[in-house]
């Protein structure tokens, strides 16, 4: 009897644990998107599917109306919030990333990185430098420049001058581990609203592009030479190079907090704060 007892707390512990996990990762994946409106919808949905269901309710032609929009009510929802649905599915890319044995940038490389920026902010020359970590950068690499470059803070300045006859400095430059993969590559924007007056294009395409894949953001301001990070969503402003350097170490390390994992840290010691 006793047995039995303990087998159920355990079987019922054991249920809300894996429930509460699926939850966390469904919200993990859609930070950053309209994921409660698109669920008020598809639960609206769902209600009028039950009420259509309820026989004793007579509705004949409502039951009908809702058995004839479905699929349109559907394909609506997949078209109006299509760039969330992707935007989240995105991010699962994490998994093959790890499949494939990507790595970090090495600590040279940060140190390569650090130096570069440091010239960038002051030169107060514009500049938006993608490093990968767990997710895969390929998708961006479409429209750009494909490139295979040891990282060196001389390439990145030569990269950044910003000229005509330069073309590779409109865009953004793609780094997975010492190799500089990518250049004037093209970013999405995000749609958040809220950020500082001062973000630019450069600051949105960094934002966005840290919603949508695991990787270190690095973005320099030709307005004030400021350095700033994206991470996950978030957007470090007004960093020192030290501070930068830090960044890099912390994130860059093999043994780096996931974007969700992350963001629940920083949640938590701002709330014990």
């Amino acid at each position: 009897m006793l047995g039995g007892s303990t087998l159920d707390v355990i079987r019922t512990v054991l249920d809300i644990l894996i429930v509460a996990f699926i939850i966390y990762k469904f919200l993990e994946l859609t930070q950053g998107t309209r994921t409660v409106q698109m669920l008020v919808v598809v639960l609206g949905v769902a209600v009028l599917i039950m009420i259509s269901r309820q026989q004793f309710l007579d509705l004949p032609t409502f039951r009908w109306l809702v058995d004839k929009s479905l699929y349109a009510i559907v394909l609506v929802v997949v078209v109006l919030y299509q760039d969330d649905i992707r935007r989240s599915l995105v991010r699962i890319r994490w998994l093959d990333a790890r499949g494939k044995g990507r790595g970090l940038a090495p600590a040279h490389t940060q140190d390569e990185i650090v130096k570069g920026v440091r010239i960038l902010a002051a030169r107060r020359i514009g500049a938006l430098l993608v490093i990968e970590r767990n997710g895969s950068l390929e998708p961006y690499m479409k429209e750009g420049v494909r490139l295979d470059a040891q990282v060196g803070k001389e390439l990145l300045h030569a990269m950044f001058i910003p000229s005509h006859e330069n073309p590779l400095h409109d865009g953004a430059v793609l780094v997975r581990r010492d190799r500089i993969v990518g250049a004037a590559c093209q970013l999405p924007l995000t749609t958040r609203s809220g950020l500082e007056p001062w973000a630019g294009m450069r600051h949105r395409a960094a934002v966005g592009v840290s919603e949508e894949v695991d990787a270190v953001v690095v973005v320099v301001s030709e307005e004030s030479g400021r350095i700033s990070v994206a991470i996950g969503g978030d957007l470090q402003a007004n960093l020192k190079v030290d501070e930068l350097r830090h960044i890099l170490s912390r994130e860059l390390a093999e043994t780096a907090p996931t974007a969700g994992i992350r963001s629940w840290r920083d949640r938590w010691f701002r709330k014990a704060g």
